[in-house]
């Protein structure tokens, strides 16, 4: 098996869930290591309107997640706390990502959620399709700095099936969000919309994350460029 030159490191994901790197000999079967490492997507399977990326793939790897984070959703009341939607997670999570290049980069990450089992895996995503219905909601909160600078923070959750990307009949789920946060008297804006897919394969669940790092909300075909990626992501894993 050939493995390709990759840059392993820590992977902090922009949703807040961090992946660790672990040697294969303390943590995992080194076969399965060194094929995750082997089946991630390359810097080719991301369309441009996905934005510029840095050349260098960051490979991670974390054992044993208690949790896979589906979403967090906040409350129109800014004293409510926000909404959590997880289910049982993986045996073992190897993650791919790619830095954008310039001002506003981007990010796209790849996570394999590999469990124990196919069956185990099929039984996490059946929570997944039934509790994503809770990935749905809008939310605000604002602060003000002893300067008097004001910033309000708001996002809007949703969630839906993804048909491009469907394995045995299985549609994938994707959840966006829209978050936004604006700076008076300054004026200052800015935009961090992501746009997640998730799909069941085999013994994985399979996330596609992008988050945009830009100054304009996601547009239909950033979305359907992700769903691409999804679907590239997929074909990697199997080839």
């Amino acid at each position: 098996m050939t493995v390709r030159r990759i840059l392993v490191g820590a992977v902090a994901v922009a949703a807040g869930v961090g992946l660790a790197t672990a040697s294969p000999a303390s943590a995992y079967d080194t076969g399965a290591y060194e094929y995750a490492a082997g089946h991630m997507i390359e810097r080719t399977d991301i369309p441009k309107s996905l934005g510029a990326y840095k050349p260098g793939l960051s490979f991670g790897a974390n054992p044993g997640l208690k949790s896979l984070w589906i979403c967090n959703v906040p409350q129109a009341d800014p004293n409510a706390p926000d909404v959590t939607v997880k289910v049982p997670g993986p045996k073992y999570s190897f993650s791919a990502s790619y830095n954008g290049r310039g001002a506003q980069t981007p990010f796209l990450n790849v996570n394999v959620n590999q469990y124990a089992n196919a069956t185990k895996a099929e039984a996490a995503f059946r929570l997944i399709q039934s509790r994503v219905k809770a990935c749905s909601g809008t939310g605000s909160d604002t602060y003000t700095d002893d300067d008097g600078t004001t910033t309000t923070y708001s996002s809007a959750v949703s969630h839906g099936v993804v048909p491009s990307v469907t394995t045995a009949g299985v549609q994938s789920i994707f959840v966006s969000m829209n978050n936004l946060s604006e700076t008076l008297p300054k004026g200052g804006i800015s935009i961090s919309d992501s746009y997640n897919v998730l799909s069941l394969f085999d013994d994985t669940i399979i996330e596609t994350q992008y988050y945009s790092g830009g100054t304009k909300n996601l547009t239909t075909a950033q979305r359907r460029a992700v769903n691409k990626v999804a679907f590239n992501a997929e074909t990697r894993w199997v080839g």
